[in-house]
């Protein structure tokens, strides 16, 4: 069994943000094979918030070598 098989929308988790520090977010789409999270982050120059969307494999990788962020680690708290 894969370690966010049962991942739903709404469930909390943690995983290695773009500084490698753990971070929290919630899950906004859950699909066959991944979840994402989208968390707010800051544009220094623009000095402005964002969205910024984060696709992990349902084993916890993320879906592309290439990103930036870590792999997801648990899920922290889920949706009753």
């Amino acid at each position: 069994m894969k370690k966010f098989e049962n991942v739903q929308v709404g469930n909390e988790v943690e995983f290695i943000n773009t500084d490698k520090q753990v971070d929290r977010g919630r899950v906004s789409e859950v699909t066959d094979k991944t979840f994402s999270v989208v968390v707010l982050k800051l544009d220094s120059s623009k000095n402005e918030w964002y969205d910024f969307k984060m696709t992990w494999t349902k084993n916890g990788k993320k879906t592309n070598r290439f990103y930036i962020w870590g792999d997801a680690l648990r899920i922290v708290n889920t949706v009753i």
